[in-house]
């Protein structure tokens, strides 16, 4: 039987009923095949997101770690000068950690 509205012939092969795409030369996936790789291509998409998600709270904690580092480095940074003043007003000196 053809159906010329959707360019499908249906056939009869092995005992089955297939879509033949004539414009194409080719059988259509059967219905369990299709879903199948259908199920498969939005597990992949789900991992994918999940990778994605992850890889992004990765690159937040590293950014929150960076922002401490750098607020730890300025906080020391305050207390080498403190500590440099408050010796050189005792008289001392300590090496220029440059």
């Amino acid at each position: 039987m053809r159906s010329k509205e959707v360019g499908l012939d249906l056939c009869v092969v092995e005992g089955e009923l297939r879509f033949w795409d004539y414009h194409r030369q080719r059988f259509l996936k059967k219905p369990e095949k299709h879903f199948a790789e259908r199920n498969a291509a939005e597990k992949r998409a789900q991992v994918a997101e999940q990778q994605a998600q992850a890889a992004e709270k990765v690159a937040r904690t590293a950014d929150k770690r960076a922002q401490a580092e750098k607020r730890l480095k300025a906080a020391v940074e305050v207390e080498d000068s403190r500590l440099r003043e408050l010796l050189a007003k005792m008289g001392a000196a300590l090496p220029d950690s440059s």
